[in-house]
């Protein structure tokens, strides 16, 4: 097995710069925040739509026209298909 210290250098096999311990923690890094940037997409999403709906209920009880109600509804179904 191989160990590898903090700036173990690694020639060849396609590692930039031939830093392999730089560039795991570089690849992690980006994973992390890809995941996070996703998971904040996911809430922001989410938001919207609960958003959507509850002023698709304010307004069925106000009384406003009805295809405001459906305008809302449609929207935040929009939101859902993009999300996945």
């Amino acid at each position: 097995m191989v160990r590898l210290e903090p700036g173990a250098r690694v020639n060849g096999g396609g590692v930039p710069g031939g830093d392999l311990v730089g560039w795991l923690d570089g690849f992690v890094s980006l994973q992390v925040r890809n995941k996070a940037r996703r998971c904040a997409e996911q809430w922001r999403e989410a938001a919207a739509l609960r958003f959507g709906l509850f002023q698709a209920k304010r307004a069925c009880y106000s009384g406003l026209e009805p295809q405001l109600i459906h305008n809302n509804v449609k929207s935040s179904n929009v939101l859902l298909d993009r999300g996945g």
